[in-house]
């Protein structure tokens, strides 16, 4: 059970991370730098 906690908050890290790349590369493109 323990396994599985740390396995989705990593996968939840990831996710979060992958989503404020995106937020990021698109603010980047839209303020065209």
């Amino acid at each position: 059970m323990l396994l599985n906690n740390i396995e989705l908050d990593v996968k939840t890290k990831y996710i979060e991370e992958k989503l404020s790349q995106q937020k990021v590369g698109e603010y980047v493109g839209t303020s065209g730098a």
